[in-house]
């Protein structure tokens, strides 16, 4: 009988070392898979649950890494030192598309669920997306009815948020997040923006300060956006979601559009507490809120540009597709990459085999490697107005051993080459794309110009904000199409009334003058270089002499 017992202990023993018992939780965050992103994705969440008041976070991984592996990375890249918000995380070994493995793991009972790609060494794009799938049906079978977030690695871009991909035809409550679409559009919006945009989307992204919520609040039915936005106090209303639809958000909205039951509120707020005034100010008859047509065409770029791109990866031609919808025809593009003409010729045709015709850009191609000094100088040497550093994919051949030298490390050598490639004074906006967050800083020290996007940290940031609430996917599918409405910076003086003279105005004041020229206000950049989203105070006099330009949602290009 000892003996029995003996065994049957080592047994189990041996069970939990090696992660195959059950987990016994309930409403929990459920991660299946693993890659790089995860340690970044956790942090995001833990802070998630830390901004919303929870006194804990509990989170599920289920990945193929033997359980051992994963608790060892996961406490050397994540922070568990927050003493005032527990982090709990637990994993399990098994396969991620296995119907036993999940049950293990409560996918039936998880209150979220994020599927992570596969790593490249394990599966290529198409089977990494194919595998999602499975994994999905899986999660489904089990009774999970919670919205899912699925990280696509493929490079056509057809699965970014798509409604219509091979996901959702299956179920249609997923939400598809691509690293490459992501960062690909940021990047372009960053390399074509004035300075100080990247800080309006930095602060967006992060739980820290003030961010995008989806609410529903039926208690404003039949007021207008106008009456709503005086009746919100520490929020402002970014735009509307129509019956709750996730196809039908719509920013920057008319102020007289009158809410619907039904209607969610796009706020931009510190936290997800919304005050209510119940002194709501009628507005409609304001005639600073009458009734206007709208522009339903993008206004676009007022001057031509010249935009370099160095690098090629996948996802290309939706990089290309964003550049050219609100650019100004006679917009040049030229591209350095390794790869020959006909080689990116035939990976930018459409699903009809025909190359993709562009309407406002020419696109001119240079052959040569991002580390060849003497290409750099060809492409550059008509003096770019912007240029967007691309990250190469893993799969691409490298010119220098990756073992030794990574691929952020790749790029800042490029972008040390590209400045002394540059014509004479001729500093263009520079956009570079790299993996680790770490690698921002060094991109400043190689070119005081440069802005770096992170691909782990966006894709992360996205990631948890869509996991809390999957609506504010379609938001930022919105915010980075540039055929859409764009967070743009404004002169004070655009809005204001030729007889405003130097009176100051509230920050309510402006919202209501800023509605007159089809924008939505979301705050200020001041002369002292201070970015103020959502102003705590709206009712206080601002000081136009303080006020270097206006933040706004609005149908503009850069």
């Amino acid at each position: 009988l000892v003996s029995l017992i003996s065994e049957s202990v080592e047994v189990r023993v041996d069970q939990i070392a090696a992660g195959y018992t059950r987990v016994y939780e309930k409403d929990h965050y459920l991660l299946l898979g693993w890659n790089d992103n995860i340690f970044d994705i956790i942090a995001e969440l833990q802070e998630a649950g830390r901004v919303s008041n929870r006194r804990h976070t509990k989170i599920v991984v289920l990945s193929d890494l033997e359980k051992k592996k994963m608790d060892e990375l996961i406490m050397q890249r994540v922070d568990f030192g927050d003493k005032q918000h527990k982090l709990q995380v637990i994993c399990r070994q098994g396969d991620p598309t296995s119907v036993v493995a999940q049950r293990r793991v409560g996918a039936g009972d998880a209150g979220r669920i994020v599927i992570l790609a596969q790593r490249p060494e394990v599966a290529s794009s198409d089977l990494s997306d194919n595998l999602a799938l499975n994994t999905l049906l899986v999660t489904r079978q089990l009774g999970s009815k919670v919205p899912v977030i699925i990280e696509s690695r493929t490079k056509d871009g057809r699965h970014m948020f798509s409604r219509k991909s091979l996901f959702g035809s299956a179920d249609r409550n997923v939400v598809i997040l691509s690293w490459r679409e992501i960062v690909g559009r940021l990047g372009v919006i960053l390399a074509r923006a004035p300075p100080g945009i990247d800080r309006v989307f930095d602060q967006l992204m992060t739980f820290d300060d003030d961010e995008i919520y989806v609410r529903s609040y039926r208690e404003l039915a039949g007021s207008t956006i106008a009456q709503a936005s005086q009746a919100i106090q520490n929020a402002i209303i970014l735009g509307v979601v129509e019956g709750g639809m996730p196809g039908k958000v719509q920013l920057n909205p008319y102020p007289h559009y009158v809410l619907q039951s039904m209607d969610e509120l796009v706020l931009l707020a510190d936290n997800a507490d919304i005050v209510l005034s119940r002194d709501q100010v009628d507005l409609v008859q304001d005639p600073s809120v009458r009734r206007q047509a709208k522009p339903d065409t993008l206004q676009r770029a007022s001057r031509k540009e010249h935009i370099l791109i160095v690098g090629w990866r996948g996802g290309m031609d939706d990089i290309l597709r964003q550049i050219d919808a609100p650019a100004r025809r006679g917009t040049r593009v030229t591209i350095l990459a390794g790869a020959s003409v006909a080689e990116r010729e035939a990976l930018l045709r459409g699903e009809t085999g025909d190359l993709i015709g562009y309407k406002n850009i020419s696109v001119r191609h240079v052959v040569g490697s991002p580390l060849d000094a003497t290409a750099l100088a060809r492409a550059a040497r008509t003096g770019p107005t912007s240029i967007l550093l691309l990250m190469r994919d893993r799969t691409e051949d490298l010119v220098i051993d990756e073992v030794t030298r990574s691929l952020d490390a790749v790029a800042l050598s490029t972008l040390v080459l590209l400045r002394a490639a540059l014509p004479h004074g001729c500093t263009p906006r520079v956009v570079v794309e790299v993996m680790d967050p770490n690698s921002a800083a060094l991109v400043k020290s190689a070119s005081p110009h440069a802005e770096a996007v992170s691909r782990q940290g966006i894709f992360a940031k996205l990631t948890a904000q869509a996991t809390e609430n999957p609506l504010v996917a379609r938001v930022w599918e919105i915010l980075l199409s540039q055929d859409h409405e764009n967070i743009v910076f404004m002169p004070l003086s655009s809005i204001l009334p030729p007889h405003a003279g130097s009176h100051p105005l509230s920050f309510r004041q402006l919202t209501a003058l800023a509605w007159q020229r089809h924008c939505s206000l979301m705050g200020l950049i001041r002369t002292d270089g201070s970015l103020d989203l959502n102003p705590l105070d709206k009712d206080a006099p601002i000081e136009f002499e303080k006020v270097q330009s206006l933040v706004v949602i609005a149908k503009l290009s850069y």
